[in-house]
């Protein structure tokens, strides 16, 4: 690791403290209708017909060899899905997903460009979160409310960490009420160090559409006796 990026306040409070992450490019896909959890179970590697409003998973989608097409964590909510993928993935997953709609009821609407995805990432995320009231979900990929916005057990770049969700025109007041609670601004480029040092694989680096589930190590995206 590049010492100069170990000196700088971001990439320390990724690694010992907390650090604020934008993971705002990342694609945000709501996935809604009667036959929505039918669809995403039928095609992903994860058990997602028995989630509940509250849970969250981590999983892959696969192309027609069994390759991995990509990955996504996904939230359940009253009445619909949230697949949060890699930037390079936004438009090939909702594609692949629309071309296995033919008489279901399922809409798939992207809403990045409305939405943001910010994260509380390093060892002191959640004690940094609990200064701003950020309710801490009880499970990894958890979900639950922060008044108009929801916050997820997710970590992206450091082992520990929070994900935050709401629409685009709360962002810059959510940011001001965590960096208001000591979390320390921490650049894309830092981020992708941190999760280097945490060796976090990520879509697009470290597995492809080449790469097979089994080859990834990731087991918590394969559900082995999902039916």
């Amino acid at each position: 690791m590049n010492p100069q990026v170990e000196m700088t306040p971001g990439y320390e409070a990724l690694m010992h403290g907390a650090a604020l992450v934008d993971f705002s490019a990342r694609g945000r896909i709501r996935v809604t209708g009667e036959d929505r959890a039918r669809l995403l179970h039928a095609m992903s590697t994860n058990h997602i017909q028995g989630m509940q409003p509250g849970d969250g998973l981590y999983t892959f989608f696969l192309n027609a060899q069994g390759r991995i097409l990509a990955d996504a964590y996904v939230l359940c909510f009253d009445d619909h899905f949230l697949l949060d993928t890699a930037p390079e993935t936004r438009e090939s997953l909702r594609e692949h997903l629309d071309r296995f709609i033919i008489a279901d009821d399922v809409t798939l609407e992207d809403i990045t460009g409305q939405t943001f995805a910010l994260g509380v990432e390093g060892p002191k995320s959640h004690e940094v979160a609990a200064g701003a009231a950020v309710p801490g979900p009880g499970a990894r990929f958890a979900h639950m409310r922060w008044g108009d916005l929801e916050v997820a057990g997710i970590a992206g770049a450091a082992h520990d960490g929070l994900r935050i969700y709401g629409p685009e025109e709360d962002r810059e007041e959510a940011e001001d009420v965590l960096e208001g609670a000591g979390a320390i601004a921490a650049s894309a480029e830092y981020a992708e160090a941190a999760r280097i040092a945490s060796f976090r694989p990520r879509y697009g680096i470290d597995m492809d559409d080449r790469t097979l589930p089994q080859e990834s190590q990731l087991q918590a995206a394969v559900h082995f006796q999902k039916g």
